[in-house]
């Protein structure tokens, strides 16, 4: 089989897979939630790594949690666990 016949079938399959993907996001809806917020003993939320999450009444529960607020790991930071839980 020669390349171009190759690149084309390939390209068409390709086409149909992404054309059968369009047609089902059309069941998803979504929305933006707020910025997580930041700890109590913060200005600014870095991020939680590992919180338990869930979602109950249509709402987000995030528990937990562990980041770096002073310095990054590869600089020597130390590791902070919380234990606060936001609902958004």
């Amino acid at each position: 089989m020669s390349k171009h016949l190759k690149f084309i079938l390939i390209t068409c399959i390709f086409y149909a897979v992404s054309l059968n993907v369009q047609s089902q996001n059309e069941y998803f809806q979504y929305s933006s939630l707020p910025d997580l917020p930041a700890n109590s003993d913060m200005s600014v939320q870095p991020g939680l790594a590992g919180p338990y999450a869930g979602i109950d009444d249509d709402v987000l529960i995030l528990a937990g949690g562990a980041n770096f607020p002073e310095k990054l790991p590869w600089e020597g930071g130390e590791k902070v666990y919380y234990n606060e839980i936001f609902i958004l």
